[in-house]
């Protein structure tokens, strides 16, 4: 049988241009088929001879077909209006259809005018549409279809963002003024911006759930590093506990939506650790500062301090250098009670004992230098009748005596830290509510010295050297001539509690104090 006559296939063509292209047929097709839409495209520039096989379509109508089935988001089917070719051009290819200059890659809009078939540049944009339709058409130049002739043509032509295609209108235009049937021609533009509209709905809705999983791909990202990281630490035996609830660790090499491979981790690993631990270390203190709450409770620490003139309280035991070291120490154990009672019971009492030594000499230096007392005094500067403190608050005052009411504050309260005092400060006196007990924070002596050293002057002793033994060994007895009798004062020593309840708060109403001998007989109300 003689051969068949005619022209020859156009895969014929591919040899001879190449180790790829003289590979078999089948086996060339089969490649072709798998590759992905924007890689054929891209193919296609690389010769003639590629271009005018995928080009061509007929011959290459199944491989485009292949390609779009085998994409993972599946995007609408190339349609009836276009070819495989513009329709991957449209889809994928992020340059602008004008000056093709490379487009930002951007998933917070749209980049595609659907109904237009294209997408533009910033500069290219503004010639390519237009935001009203030519005067000719609806009889008037304003941008709303309102007038009779203007609402005929309100879907004849695609309106994408409030604008028109403007060389769609202008050929429209051609073919309007020669026209003989100009109302078949506009019925049939009205019935293809149609099909545009209603494929360019469908489209759309595609894209907005593209550029929905682009916008979360970054988060899912990071969750699946912050994974790997978080494997990381618990192979460097940091337990899930600490590290679970950490999603929100600020740190530009944990929220990096890269992969985690293990030459990177070699490289990061040493600091996120180390910056890992300084962020950890708040919570893991805070949690601990509650176990020792539940290890020393307030009757476990009265036995302890019972025979002590000051007593600390459990913010000033959790600030001690070496509580402080138990607690800080080892971040990646679960501390308990019977660890902490373990830890710090044995050396507890050495401790305490220091620390109320240390703020009893501390007071004393305090009280010597606000009276102004000689350093070469014999007296125990507390034992000076000027010697009344008030706390901060003004909730405790009074003379400090040996009998257990030389004790701190005891007030739950506290304030914000100061810039000065370190994170671990704050943050011990946030859990145990209350401020740690210092002698500039806790004790004032009297405000201003305007009471007692009047009051000691009417018991005829000297302010700057009687003592409170001497005081309270004196037989007069105080008045105060502003006050009914229910609210007189008891003695000396309510001069200043009695003037702060019922004088402070209106000034024109001093105190005006006066001393008589007190007898059996004597009656405040005789002359």
């Amino acid at each position: 049988m003689p051969p068949r006559k005619g022209k020859p296939r156009k895969s014929l063509l591919l040899k001879g241009n190449g180790a790829f292209l003289d590979l078999p047929l089948d086996v060339l097709l089969e490649i072709l088929k798998i590759l992905h839409p924007l890689d054929l495209l891209h193919l296609s520039r690389t010769n003639k001879a590629l271009r005018a096989f995928l080009l061509d379509r007929i011959s290459a109508e199944s491989i485009w077909r292949a390609s779009f089935e085998l994409l993972e988001d599946l995007p609408p089917k190339c349609p009836s209006y276009t070819d495989e070719v513009q329709w991957t051009r449209l889809l994928f290819e992020e340059v602008c259809h004008v000056c093709c200059t490379p487009l930002e890659h951007d998933y917070s809009f749209d980049p595609i005018w659907w109904e237009f078939g294209a997408r533009y540049c910033d500069e290219c944009c503004p010639g390519q549409v237009v935001e009203r339709l030519p005067k000719e058409l609806t009889g008037t130049s304003s941008k709303k279809l309102t007038s009779p002739g203007a609402a005929r043509w309100a879907d004849v032509f695609p309106r994408v963002h409030g604008h028109y295609l403007a060389k769609d209108i202008d050929l429209f235009m051609q073919k309007y003024s020669a026209s003989s049937s100009k109302g078949d021609l506009i019925q049939e533009r009205r019935n293809r911006t149609k099909v545009l509209t209603d494929y360019a709905r469908i489209c759309r809705n595609w894209m907005y759930h593209i550029l929905n999983a682009e916008r979360h791909k970054p988060k899912q990202l990071i969750e699946t590093r912050w994974a790997a990281i978080q494997a990381k630490l618990h192979e460097a035996g940091w337990p899930a506990s600490l590290t679970e609830n950490l999603h929100s660790y600020q740190h530009d090499l944990v929220n990096n939506p890269r992969p985690l491979t293990d030459a990177e981790w070699n490289r990061i690993g040493p600091k996120v650790t180390n910056d890992f631990e300084q962020d950890i270390r708040g919570t893991v203190v805070s949690k601990r500062f509650h176990t020792l709450i539940r290890a020393f409770p307030t009757s476990t620490l009265a036995k302890l301090t019972q025979h002590f003139a000051f007593a600390p309280r459990i913010v000033d035991i959790a600030l001690l250098p070496d509580v402080r070291a138990v607690l800080e120490g080892d971040l990646k154990s679960d501390m308990t009670v019977n660890d902490l009672k373990t830890a710090l019971e044995p050396k507890l009492p050495d401790l305490l004992a220091a620390w109320s030594s240390a703020l009893e000499t501390q007071l004393r230096d305090y009280t010597r230098a606000a009276l102004e007392l000689p350093t070469d005094s014999t007296v125990d500067p507390l034992e000076y009748a000027l010697a009344y403190f008030v706390c901060e608050k003004r909730c405790c005052k009074g003379h400090f005596k040996r009998t257990g009411d030389a004790q701190p504050c005891r007030t739950r309260w506290w304030e914000r830290g100061s810039s000065e005092t370190s994170d671990y400060e704050q943050e011990a006196t946030r859990i145990f509510n209350c401020k740690p007990c210092t002698v500039n924070a806790m004790f004032r002596i009297e405000p201003g010295l305007t009471v007692l050293p009047d009051v000691i002057k009417l018991y005829g002793k000297d302010p700057k050297t009687a003592t409170c033994a001497e005081m309270d060994a004196a037989p007069e007895k105080l008045w105060c001539m502003r006050c009914v009798l229910k609210n007189q004062p008891q003695g000396w020593r309510d001069a200043v509690p009695h003037s702060m309840m019922f004088h402070e708060k209106f000034s024109a109403l001093k105190p005006r104090w006066e001393v008589e001998i007190e007898t059996d007989d004597l009656d405040p109300g005789d002359d």
